[in-house]
């Protein structure tokens, strides 16, 4: 069956009878189904993937709706900064799911959902996640490089033990160090092998509006008023945005 704008309509609203808090933050965004790969927002609109969101069940789709609205809830689309955006979005991938791992009932099939790694960043900002990953990334990198260094030593020895050689074994390097792309164009981590659940993309026209975001904060603040005054404000959420 074809999943459709009003089939997502649909999902929020069942969204909203029992999980009313993060629907209460979805039911702005402008809805849009279109090929993206999993799901992304904006804080100005929602945009799923029919062609992966509509062969999920429905506990999944639910905990992808849910990962959306955390995006948001969290300001994951004002608080990038300079950061780059690829591995930006793995950092708000890891705090935003583990979050969901405390009540989530089923993950989709992505990336970012390793459990000690979700243990490990339980309760932790997306920026402090960002400079652990990086840290982690650099600190492997640089032992790759000390066990290459370390090769090239042992093989120019058994070169000097057996005489030497023309030099002509120089020319079958490609010039890499371990003859892997960089991942340059990407950012500085490593990519999951699996896509991310959904994305997240800075707030439209943030730059240039001085407002967007006090008006982002306050309606996440409205929200969380609303939900903890109905008895339904998760607490590792609430404790999350404060």
């Amino acid at each position: 069956m074809e999943y459709t704008i009003e089939s997502l309509t649909k999902d929020i609203a069942k969204l909203c009878m029992r999980r009313s808090f993060y629907a209460s933050i979805l039911m702005p965004l402008q809805k849009k189904v279109a090929n993206c790969g999993t799901a992304c927002t904006d804080g100005k609109s929602l945009i799923v993937d029919p062609n992966w969101f509509g062969t999920l069940n429905q506990l999944q789709r639910e905990t992808v709706l849910m990962h959306e609205a955390l995006h948001l809830i969290l300001l994951h689309n004002i608080r990038r900064q300079n950061r780059n955006a690829v591995d930006w979005n793995i950092a708000c991938d890891y705090a935003i799911n583990s979050l969901l791992a405390d009540d989530v009932h089923e993950f989709p099939d992505c990336g970012c959902i390793e459990p000690h790694l979700l243990q490990k960043y339980n309760g932790q900002s997306a920026e402090f996640i960002f400079a652990d990953l990086i840290k982690e990334s650099e600190d492997n990198e640089e032992q790759d490089d000390d066990q290459t260094e370390e090769s090239e030593n042992d093989d120019q020895q058994n070169s000097d033990d057996t005489g030497g050689s023309d030099g002509n074994e120089e020319s079958d390097s490609d010039g890499s160090k371990d003859g892997s792309p960089q991942n340059s164009e990407s950012g500085q981590l490593p990519q999951p092998s699996k896509p991310l659940m959904g994305d997240v993309h800075d707030l439209p026209d943030m730059a240039e509006d001085s407002e967007s975001e006090i008006k982002a904060k306050e309606k996440i603040l409205q929200a969380k008023a609303i939900a903890k005054a109905m008895g339904n404000m998760p607490a590792n959420i609430e404790r999350a945005i404060e």
